[in-house]
């Protein structure tokens, strides 16, 4: 709930152009999440009878449900965003891993001669067991 006018205002800031893939897919997952959040509460106020009355039992009442569905709502659109970011991030974390897999083996390659340190070096860069055998 939050979160929709700050993306509004980013996507606003930036051209489309200047946009990549995985910036408007980070926007519209923070997008949905948040009118998932906004569903929520409005379900909340429906079933819950969030509406205050005039008595003043039924207010307190009712603003522990509205409390408790905020609470709630709010777990669940940070636990997504988590979720979607760590994501994110772990992909960020292998482009960069391989990066420096490469330029370590390109200076071991510039190297003239080898020694054990260098070829053990060598050794931990070769990843011995495959992909399908990890998953």
């Amino acid at each position: 709930m939050f979160a929709l006018p700050f993306c509004f205002y980013k996507l606003w800031q930036k051209n489309q152009s200047q946009l990549s893939k995985d910036d408007l897919k980070w926007y519209s997952i923070v997008i949905g999440f948040s009118l998932v959040v906004i569903g929520i509460i409005d379900i909340f106020y429906v079933f819950y009878d969030v509406i205050p009355n005039s008595s003043e039992s039924n207010k307190l009442e009712a603003t522990a449900n509205l409390t408790t569905a905020l609470v709630t709502a709010i777990s669940v659109l940070c636990a997504g965003i988590g979720y979607f970011y760590t994501k994110r991030q772990d992909k960020i974390q292998e482009i960069h891993a391989e990066g420096e897999w490469c330029r370590r083996l390109f200076d071991l390659e510039g190297q003239g001669e080898y020694k054990i340190s260098d070829l053990m070096q060598l050794a931990s860069l070769i990843d011995i067991v495959s992909k399908k055998a990890k998953h």
